[in-house]
């Protein structure tokens, strides 16, 4: 209903200003923004406010956006952006500021390691608001498991220590247990009948705060650490950020075998 989105647009809207303002982020946009509104208001009853002050806080304003505007060309170069798995922040810390995660990678077992897994039940899944959701390649898709192996593990040999059939067998196996279990959070996963060249981690997407991270998978990698990683950040591009949300939505309503609790 066009009602309905509009004022949950809104809703979004003003969760997200709330967000920036108490994680003291894009202050300086909302600065402007406010004595805009104010000047605009006060301008229905007549010259209020002197022409010199106007000027004052137009040329105050301006020059906060230019200052905003050469820190953010200063503070992101593309380093910032293509990373080495190594240079980004380890997944146990950003596990524990996330409501919501999903995962899409051949067989994601780099990701679903023990330590992980208990934190994604105690940050995650006991969350009322929380989801986790993992999309991995479908065993019993043989020919395109072998693309995997000559694409991937010929490179690296193993993954994980592990040949990729036994690294896909051994997170299904887990995302079943998993399954069984009692949570107050959304679980949910399946299975892709094909490899896509990439892998894809969404943290909250859903949020203001949200970002993901796209691991190009290159070919025949010795090292999977050595593969390059962009991180795309909800506030730095909006349209990126969005196209890979819908590129998830679209490889999960692609996938196999789904389950989801209830």
């Amino acid at each position: 209903m066009p009602i309905y989105d509009f004022l949950k647009s809104i809703r979004q809207t003003l969760n997200n200003i709330l967000d920036d303002i108490l994680n003291l982020k894009n202050i300086e946009k909302y600065l402007v923004a406010g004595f805009a509104i104010v000047f605009a208001v006060l301008g229905l009853f007549g010259d209020i406010i002197p022409d010199d002050y106007k000027v004052s806080v137009g040329l105050a304003a301006l020059g906060l956006l230019v200052f905003s505007t050469s820190q953010r060309e200063r503070d992101k170069p593309i380093e910032r952006l293509l990373n080495r798995r190594k240079d980004l922040p380890a997944l146990t810390e950003s596990i524990k500021n996330t409501t919501e995660l999903w995962i899409y990678a051949p067989s994601a077992t780099n990701f679903l390691e023990d330590a992980n897994l208990s934190l994604i039940e105690e940050h995650i899944l006991s969350n009322k608001k929380g989801h986790f959701r993992v999309i991995i390649q479908n065993p019993d898709e043989h020919e395109a498991v072998n693309i995997l192996i000559k694409h991937l593990d010929e490179g690296i040999t193993r993954q994980n220590n592990q040949p990729m059939p036994e690294a896909i067998a051994k997170t299904k196996l887990r995302l079943e247990k998993l399954g069984k279990r009692e949570h107050h959070g959304k679980l949910s996963y399946g299975f892709l009948n094909y490899g896509l060249g990439f892998s894809l981690v969404v943290f909250n997407p859903n949020r203001h705060d949200g970002y993901i991270i796209l691991e190009i998978h290159g070919f025949q990698n010795e090292y999977t650490h050595d593969r390059m990683h962009l991180r795309i950040e909800r506030q730095e591009s909006e349209i990126w950020f969005d196209y890979w949300i819908k590129q998830m939505d679209f490889i999960w309503e692609k996938a196999v075998n789904r389950y989801q609790n209830k």
